[in-house]
């Protein structure tokens, strides 16, 4: 998968002393990556500008929520880098990850293992 190319991943990092720019990148890469492997499906999907099938919605909605619990990246900017989706879509997102977390155990051992800046 190619890494997301946005102007908020390249600026974040001379707002946060402990990572640089590609370093964000490349984590949001690895969880993209890791998630989408667990899921079944490909990468690219997370991307599209539209809904698409509950499987891909609810791939991206964990993706998004582990991207704010392991960076200081804004809602807004978690948003931008999925098509241009809004910071109430990342809101949303991570009420229905923590939700889901306490109703599927395979999300809840999924979720708590990329929960780390390595």
């Amino acid at each position: 998968m190619k890494a997301p190319t946005h102007a908020v991943l390249s600026s974040w990092g001379s707002n946060s002393p402990q990572w640089s720019s590609a370093t964000v990148t490349e984590h949001i890469v690895h969880i993209c990556r890791s998630v989408c492997e667990s899921s079944g499906i490909h990468p690219s999907a997370l991307f599209l500008h539209r809904r698409g099938p509950a499987r891909i919605a609810h791939t991206r909605q964990l993706v998004m929520a582990i991207i704010r619990e392991t960076t200081d990246l804004s809602l807004a900017e978690i948003g931008s880098i999925f098509a241009g989706r809004d910071h109430g879509t990342v809101i949303f997102a991570c009420k229905a990850v923590r939700r889901r977390c306490k109703d599927f155990a395979a999300i809840a051992t999924i979720y708590p293992s990329h929960l780390s800046r390595n």
